[in-house]
């Protein structure tokens, strides 16, 4: 299968800084958006540290891996503690924290996984379905049951109730099988608190390349009103090329 991945962010039109951080690690089929946390300290540096740090430890992972999902939570969570460990060095990055979700290819499955309200979605068949649940006060809520009224329910959803950079966070994870054709989309609630659901669908499934899609999303954010930092990656599964076939055939474990 062809993989065609892209990932871009922008400083929006409301923020003097951006924290949030992106990889798109096209060789490890390894794809993540971190997004630190506004109002606390060092944003930018926990969002840095987070996806540096998921990157060396999944490097270091021994094959073979027998539990994917397993491993993916278990490397988030010494990203956490790696993410605390600095924050304790010096005085001014105290509570600084990030969310993040990620996206890592095995065989012909991804795993996926998140901590906060970045998101993860994927494009099939004209529809597009969130694959992660964002970790707020307001799905809290709502698991509870609790009847809130609308402007409630709006205050709580920006409220993350699970980062990295506090405590032992659980990541959640999940394995997806991939089709040909299929798009995915990881990005910061810069993109998804400024653009519906339907018109991102829209846009990914209209664009020839994820380039070109990021480009139309983030533009579409910022006229918006670009109220945050906007950071996405697009990956493209493609049927392969006759090339890419012959490259799969002699790879082991390919197909």
């Amino acid at each position: 299968m062809k993989i065609t991945a892209f990932g871009q962010t922008d400083l929006g039109r409301r923020r003097e800084q951006n924290e949030d951080c992106f990889f798109v690690d096209s060789k490890n089929e390894l794809f993540a958006v971190a997004d630190g946390v506004g109002g606390q300290p060092a944003g930018e540096v926990a969002s840095q540290v987070a996806l540096d740090q998921l990157l060396h430890y999944l490097h270091e992972l021994h094959e073979p891996v027998t539990d994917p999902v397993e491993t993916f939570n278990t490397v988030i969570k010494l990203s956490n503690q790696a993410v605390c460990r600095i924050a304790n060095q010096r005085p001014e990055w105290t509570g600084m924290a990030t969310t993040l979700v990620a996206a890592w290819r095995r065989d012909q499955a991804l795993v996926i996984a998140n901590v906060g309200d970045s998101r993860a979605y994927l494009v099939r068949d004209e529809e597009i379905v969130q694959l992660t649940e964002d970790h707020n006060l307001y799905n809290e809520q709502k698991r509870l049951g609790l009847k809130l009224s609308t402007e409630e329910l709006a205050n709580m959803s920006n409220v993350v109730t699970r980062v990295l950079g506090f405590d032992d966070p659980e990541p959640e994870g999940r394995i997806i099988d991939v089709l040909a054709g299929d798009r995915l989309l990881l990005c910061s609630d810069g993109l998804t608190n400024m653009v519906d659901d339907k018109i991102i669908q829209t846009v990914i499934q209209s664009t020839s390349s994820p380039q070109e899609g990021c480009r139309m999303l983030i533009d579409l954010a910022n006229r918006n009103g670009g109220r945050d930092n906007i950071t996405l990656i697009l990956v493209y599964f493609d049927k392969p090329t006759l090339t890419q076939k012959l490259t799969d055939a002699l790879t082991p474990g390919r197909s």
